[in-house]
């Protein structure tokens, strides 16, 4: 999620970044030398993880601390809030869904909430699930009023502490808008989470079981979780901003499907290796979430600022 800039969250980002670029070097030296870079000279981080991924094996490698008031060491496993990659497992769960025959992709998302939801039209069409899955809904990144001036780090705080009423008056008074960026998209927090309103809907249960049912219990991911345990907490990384400013831990509110994920190294090494293998249980549903079905050329603002970040 993008607000407040969160460094746990891009740390983490750094790991499933890293899975690409890393393969490009020859060696974990090679791969902490980039580490130690970034975090002892560049002052960029205060602990990194970068996870490889191949079909032999995975492999983690870590530089820096959980935290800046002590020494200990990030290790594979290091709980981090993994902020946005959150929306990769909220879309398998859509695909999960999709496969199951509980909904359809070119679904309306009327049909899958309550009647007490009134959602606005698009060119004369309804939203469809598969819109909000790819960020072409046109609704934006967050539930404020449009401007032509970027939103106040003030707005987007009140944005992210919207209730779920609210959230529903503005879903009935918003106007979609054709995106400025490249492709027709617009990265959209307020989008995932009607994703994941919608699905917890259809699922018959809160959002966080589903996805602990569908997707992380099946992949046995034992690290990952909306709710850590004391267990788990004792290894929480700290979250800070650029200037390496301590920040209290991100309260996600409605948006759970597009952020609010806590996981390890080791939990996402072995996610990217499910999603990536051919030995996961749900192959369908890998291949359902890789499938290119909209282009998002990388020309727009949006696009390069985001990929500025690995």
């Amino acid at each position: 999620m993008s607000g407040k800039m969160n460094r746990r969250a891009f740390i983490a980002a750094a790991a499933i970044c890293g899975m690409a670029r890393a393969l490009e070097v020859d060696s974990d030296d090679a791969i902490r030398g980039i580490l130690k870079q970034r975090i002892d000279v560049e002052k960029r981080s205060v602990g990194m993880a970068v996870c490889v991924v191949t079909p032999e094996r995975k492999r983690i490698v870590t530089w820096g601390r959980e935290r800046l008031g002590d020494n200990r060491p990030v290790t594979s496993e290091t709980l981090f809030e993994i902020g946005s990659i959150t929306r990769i497992f909220t879309a398998l769960l859509l695909a999960d869904m999709v496969r199951r025959g509980d909904i359809g992709l070119d679904d309306p998302v009327s049909r899958h909430l309550p009647g007490d939801f009134r959602l606005p039209l698009r060119d004369g069409h309804e939203i469809t699930l598969a819109d909000l899955a790819t960020h072409t809904s046109g609704l934006p990144r967050w539930p404020l009023p449009p401007s032509d001036v970027p939103p106040s780090q003030a707005e987007i705080d009140a944005a992210m502490r919207i209730s779920l009423g609210d959230f529903k008056v503005w879903l009935a008074n918003v106007h979609p808008q054709n995106p400025p960026s490249a492709g027709g998209w617009w990265y959209s927090n307020a989008g995932y989470a009607l994703l994941a309103l919608a699905m917890a809907y259809r699922g018959g249960k809160p959002y966080e079981a589903l996805l602990q049912a569908r997707i992380i219990d099946p992949i046995g991911l034992r690290d990952t979780t909306y709710h850590p345990t004391a267990a788990m907490a004792s290894h929480l990384a700290e979250g800070h901003d650029a200037a390496l400013k301590s920040l209290p831990p991100t309260d996600v509110g409605i948006y759970i499907g597009a952020g609010g994920l806590h996981s390890t190294p080791r939990d996402l090494a072995r996610f990217a290796a499910a999603i990536l293998g051919s030995s996961f249980t749900i192959a369908q549903d890998n291949q359902r979430l890789l499938t290119v079905r909209r282009a998002a050329p990388c020309g727009s603002a949006e696009c390069r600022r985001w990929a500025g970040k690995c």
